[in-house]
């Protein structure tokens, strides 16, 4: 009885050998031919980008054209390499060429493609095709199932695309409260700014999302230079939330106008450090001489963040800026307020 329980315990660990053996086979041919199918790919973007930026024209009506480009993935591949290289009427003359191939539907197709790193390339590249067609096809792509990165790539190749929506289409299919999608979040609401602030704005304004969401919103608008939201950023430095306050005192310092600097004054008293520290940052981006005294202040707060924005700020007003450091740095009696002023002057003498 003993020898047959060994007998089975030995065979089972043969075909559990095997089994591994197998497995780790597949797992090899599959890399190999996974390599391979890389390489060809790579071997035939390049002959594809090569041709298009050397010839300009097709002369034997573009069957060669047409052979290099057989490969929908190769195809979108190329295109957002191309963009990287070249804009203008020359690129516009190369999308012309492959269009009239058919490279518009069959970018279309491979937007429906079951792998999702297909999808982007596919959508990437539809982005230089501004048509209902593709319109269309990207918002359908957008409402599928797959993970925020890969949606806000898509939104992003919708609005390049011509499409104009309003940001609430969009969040319809996202989790506001994932702050790890934040970064990419921003770089949609970049997208649509740089075309049209004006829907970021009536975002903004209506105050609804999520405080980081609300920021975010805000800082693009600072960050692509959208004097329009000048009103809407002095109410939102003013705002319940230090997040919002400062957030909304960071773009005005980024535009770097200010009408009225009684929501800034208030600021560099805010209860919250990070709001005193924007509010020190944006005086010496906006070079407000009347708080170079409030500055001086606050070179001696409790937090390090806004004794050295302070600072900083203070060296921006030239050599009365220079001087006021000095003196700080020469103090005995408030050895952080002194280290901090120290440690301008050292970057600005840089």
């Amino acid at each position: 009885m003993i020898h047959i329980e060994l007998a089975i315990i030995w065979y089972s660990s043969l075909v559990l050998a095997a089994f591994s053996i197998a497995c780790m086979l597949t797992l090899i041919l599959n890399r190999l031919i996974t390599n391979r199918q890389t390489l060809k790919r790579r071997s035939r973007q390049a002959v594809l980008t090569e041709y298009l930026l050397t010839k300009d024209t097709d002369e034997d009506g573009g069957q060669e054209l047409r052979a290099f480009t057989q490969s929908p993935i190769v195809l979108a591949l190329t295109i957002s390499e191309i963009s990287t290289m070249m804009r203008g009427p020359a690129f516009d003359g190369i999308l012309s060429r492959l269009k009239a191939l058919g490279a518009e539907p069959r970018l279309i197709r491979l937007l429906s493609s079951g792998a999702p790193q297909s999808r982007v390339v596919a959508a990437e590249a539809l982005a230089y095709f501004p048509s209902d067609a593709v319109r269309a096809a990207l918002w359908k792509a957008y409402a599928r199932r797959a993970p925020a990165s890969q949606r806000i790539i898509i939104a992003q190749s919708l609005v390049l695309a011509g499409a104009r929506p309003e940001l609430a289409d969009f969040f319809a299919h996202l989790d506001l409260t994932r702050s790890e999608d934040l970064a990419d979040m921003t770089a949609l609401f970049t997208s649509i700014a740089m075309q049209n602030p004006e829907p970021v704005i009536r975002r903004a304004k209506i105050a609804y999302d999520p405080p980081e969401v609300r920021a975010a919103l805000l800082r693009t608008l600072g960050n692509c230079g959208v004097v329009e939201a000048i009103e809407l950023l002095m109410r939102d430095a003013r705002d319940a939330s230090p997040v919002i306050r400062a957030a909304a005192l960071d773009a005005i310092g980024e535009i770097g106008f200010l009408p009225d600097i009684s929501a800034l004054s208030e600021a560099l008293t805010d209860d919250a450090s990070e709001v005193r520290a924007e509010a020190a940052r944006t005086v010496g981006l906006l070079v407000e001489q009347s708080h170079l005294p409030d500055l001086i202040r606050m070179t001696s707060d409790t937090d390090w963040e806004v004794r050295f924005r302070a600072a900083k700020s203070i060296a921006v007003f030239g050599e009365d800026g220079i001087a006021a450091l000095k003196q700080i740095a020469a103090k005995t009696d408030n050895h952080h307020a002194a280290a901090t002023a120290q440690l301008a002057l050292d970057e600005a003498a840089a």
